[in-house]
């Protein structure tokens, strides 16, 4: 029994000694309202300025992004444009084409007038080549 009432007296002792301990430490710090104060300040700054920085980073995030599909829209457009350029271009040419046979081709008169012609020549042809049968003809029978 003497044994308890000795770890009750250490125990006692031990529990006094913290006490006196923690009145120590609460001498030492700083009142409680100032260093809540600061820290809340400090906090807030610190939340601040990480938001701050998070917000500059999306915003550059945001920026190159629009900045790169502006960039593919206007290389978008710009082939466009020598594409159409190329086929204005095919076009131009076709016309000058065009009209250059139209200036060296034959009219629907032209073509009547040597379709006309052509049929004289044939028929002065046949004509030639019958007196040239009859001709012959008589050449063969006269003998």
């Amino acid at each position: 029994m003497n044994f308890l009432l000795r770890s009750s007296q250490r125990n006692n002792a031990f529990f006094k000694n913290q006490n006196l301990f923690n009145k120590s430490i609460r001498f030492q710090s700083s009142s409680p309202t100032s260093s809540g104060m600061r820290g809340g300040i400090i906090g807030f700054l610190f939340g601040l300025t990480t938001a701050g920085a998070t917000g500059y980073v999306y915003l550059i995030d945001e920026y190159q992004n629009a900045s790169h599909a502006l960039l593919l829209s206007v290389e978008d457009v710009a082939k466009s444009t020598n594409k159409l350029k190329q086929n204005t271009n095919k076009v131009d040419a076709l016309e000058r084409d065009f009209k250059e046979f139209k200036s060296t081709a034959a009219s629907q008169v032209e073509l009547d007038s040597l379709k006309n012609e052509v049929l004289k020549l044939i028929d002065e042809i046949n004509i030639s080549h019958l007196n040239l049968k009859t001709d012959v003809w008589d050449l063969k029978h006269r003998k």
